[in-house]
């Protein structure tokens, strides 16, 4: 009988993250994937909200952002395209700065607002 093991929901997290060029997420990343492919047969596993005595709290923040993302997929019919399209518009009304990564300077660079096909046509 393998020995039961408890995982903390961090580890499937790791195991499914994006590439990231923080090196320390890089590391915690390929060792969380090596442990995986290496010893993961060795026990039994299994997620669980309590581990031993303990309660693990819920996070009410996680669960909020969760619900209003529930909602906003649903709002859209579960439309990629029309909830991605959304989510754009409503950042750049929101007048905050918008960043992103230029890959050929290697560092974040303010965006500009691209102009719409509204726009583009109401101006010819």
């Amino acid at each position: 009988m393998k020995p039961k093991l408890s995982l903390e929901t961090t580890i499937p997290s790791y195991l499914t993250a994006r590439p990231t060029r923080d090196p320390l997420m890089v590391g915690k990343l390929a060792a969380t994937k090596q442990w995986w492919s290496l010893r993961r047969n060795d026990f039994a596993l299994f997620i669980s909200q309590t581990y031993g005595n303990i309660q693990i709290m819920k996070d009410t923040i996680v669960e909020e952002i969760h619900r209003q993302r529930e909602e906003h997929a649903r709002r859209f019919k579960y439309d990629l395209r029309a909830m991605g399209e959304d989510l754009q518009r409503r950042q750049w009304e929101s007048g905050h700065k918008v960043v992103g990564w230029d890959a050929k300077r290697r560092r974040m660079v303010e965006l500009k607002r691209p102009k719409t096909e509204r726009t583009s046509k109401s101006l010819s």
